[in-house]
């Protein structure tokens, strides 16, 4: 467990006598989400991964910053004398829940046509079926990612809750399933950083290939 340090200010006067008491503040900060994300840091960076905490993108709509806990990154080098990499990228909100979320699955309908949905950036974008084919494929096409790739297997989640105890009305103490705020805006926040990580890459590629 993180060490919990406390501050001493020998300026802060009577009016602030009502500190948050160091056993209070230890047990806010194991409730969020802070000591969550310095582990998982320290995690990626032991597994080779290039990690920025406090990432930020600027919102669509408003065009202001905002951050996500942890943006990592890892350089895969297939071909070293060539220098061409696969690079992985982890976006990652963190929150530690009271609750468990549960996630409500079912079966795709076209589980064996689910290549377009694996996101992906880079360059080629397709490749020739053979070596002289005209036919192009997909990088997942072309990688048969539909034999391993985990899109092709199981069921998928179309829907999540988390649950909490009713505080009101004649069913008060009762267990009731429902959607989180925090959870449906953290949800929003990696979908618009994933959004930004692909234009941003996308820009500087294009910029690179103009100016080479």
């Amino acid at each position: 467990m993180e060490k919990i340090n406390r501050i001493n200010n020998p300026r802060v006067t009577k009016e602030y006598s009502d500190n948050i008491p160091i056993q209070e503040a230890r047990k806010s900060l194991l409730r969020s989400g802070y000591l969550l994300e310095a582990r998982l840091e320290n995690i990626l960076l032991k597994n080779d991964y290039y990690v920025q905490s406090n990432y930020v993108y600027p919102d669509p709509e408003s065009n202001k910053p905002r951050e996500i806990d942890l943006d990592a990154i890892l350089a895969i080098d297939i071909k070293p004398r060539k220098l061409e990499y696969i690079f992985l990228e982890l976006i990652i909100e963190c929150i530690n829940n009271n609750q468990p979320l549960a996630f409500i699955t079912k079966e795709p309908p076209f589980r064996d046509y689910q290549s377009f949905e694996i996101k992906m950036l880079g360059r080629p974008e397709t490749i020739s079926k053979t070596r002289n084919s005209k036919i192009l494929l997909s990088i997942p096409e072309y990688l048969k990612m539909k034999d391993y790739h985990h899109y092709f297997k199981g069921s998928v989640a179309t829907q999540y809750c988390t649950f909490d105890l009713k505080q009101k009305g004649p069913n008060k103490g009762e267990w009731r399933a429902y959607h989180h705020d925090d959870h449906h805006e953290s949800l929003v926040k990696l979908c618009q950083a994933l959004e930004y990580s692909k234009l941003d890459f996308e820009e500087e590629f294009d910029y690179r290939i103009d100016n080479s």
